[in-house]
Order: structure tokens, then C-alpha cells, then sequence
């Protein structure tokens, strides 16, 4: 088994748990929010991850910096279930159960999350209609677009949802006529 299957196994759960705790207690968004906050935290700080990823930190130690941190900023319940994370010895893991946790969320509110690749930023009309054409596309409820510039591209663009690609970019244009010709490309 895959160490990536490995961690899934592991975390679903958790983040399964508190979508269900949220629902019951009608704090859905507020523990999104939650969630949204502990996860920049997480990725905007190596040091951090270090931490709590170091077995040799004591539990104790763990669960006083969040009470120092993020106690009064976050609701009690994502405060206990943090707490709970380090006592089952996870807290390695907080960074996927609350990828996970997000994962949930958008497939609760059947909302698609689309990446887009521009080689230029697009203006608000292009941004509008990229949104109803996917959300035509997929049938989703609501899209949530995260845009990327790769000047790279020269033009046009490529979206990923899910595992789905769609490459309209002049650079792919220009690959796959390389490929069909028989050209190397660099």
C-alpha cells in the first residue's frame, strides 16, 4: 500500500468526523473558516509544520501553543477537535484532514474547484463567463475558480478540475502540432 493511501486512510476519518460535528451543531462555515485559517497557517509556515510534525515535542507543548494561539480565534468546538488531533498523536497529519475537511465541504455544496492556468490575467466578464461555462460543464452548484499566470503559455489558457484537463493555450497548440510533425520539443 502507498504511503499516500497509507495517510488517506488515516485522515479521512478525522475530517469526515468534524464535517459531521459541524453539521450537527449547524457550524458548517464557521468551521470552514476555522479550517481555512489553521490551513494558512500551516502552508505559510515550515517551521510550524516542523513542530508539530517533531515526535520529540511533547503533547503538552503542542496543545499550549494552540491555546496560545488560536484558542480565541477559532470556534470551541474546532478548538477541541485540534486537541483531540493531538491526543491520537495526528497532528502530523492536520494539514491533509483539513484538505480533506475542505474536500468535503465543496462536494457538500456540490461546488467544483477549477484551476485555471492564464498567460495573462483575465478581465472580470472573461473570469464571469469562464465560471457559467464551467459550471455548465460540470453541473455544479457553484465554481470556485483559482487562477494562476504562466506567461509561458503565450496565450489562451488551461483549466484543471479534478483530474480533467482542458488545454486551449497557444503553447499546447503549439506542442501537439510539434508531436504531430515529429518534432522534439524542449
Amino acid at each position: 500500500m502507498k504511503q499516500s493511501a497509507v495517510v488517506s486512510k488515516i485522515t479521512q476519518p478525522y475530517a469526515e468526523a468534524l464535517l459531521e460535528m459541524a453539521q450537527k451543531y449547524d457550524i458548517v462555515e464557521t468551521v470552514n473558516n476555522d479550517i481555512t485559517l489553521i490551513l494558512n497557517c500551516l502552508q505559510n509556515s515550515t517551521k510550524l509544520q516542523q513542530f508539530l510534525a517533531n515526535p520529540l515535542v511533547k503533547k503538552s507543548s503542542k496543545k499550549n501553543f494552540f491555546e496560545k494561539t488560536l484558542a480565541k480565534e477559532i470556534h470551541p468546538y474546532t478548538f477541541k477537535f485540534l486537541l483531540l488531533v493531538i491526543d491520537r498523536g495526528r497532528i502530523s497529519c492536520l494539514e491533509i484532514i483539513a484538505q480533506k475537511y475542505q474536500s468535503l465541504i465543496l462536494k457538500l455544496t456540490k461546488t467544483e474547484l477549477a484551476e485555471v492556468v492564464t498567460a495573462v490575467p483575465l478581465s472580470s466578464e472573461q473570469e464571469a463567463a469562464l465560471n457559467n461555462i464551467i459550471k455548465e460543464l460540470t453541473n455544479a452548484n457553484e465554481v470556485k475558480l483559482v487562477f494562476k499566470i504562466d506567461q509561458n503559455l503565450i496565450g489562451g489558457f488551461i483549466i484543471n478540475i479534478g483530474s480533467k484537463v482542458v488545454d486551449a493555450s497557444l503553447l499546447g497548440q503549439l506542442l501537439r502540432i510539434g508531436n504531430y510533425l515529429g518534432l522534439e520539443t524542449v
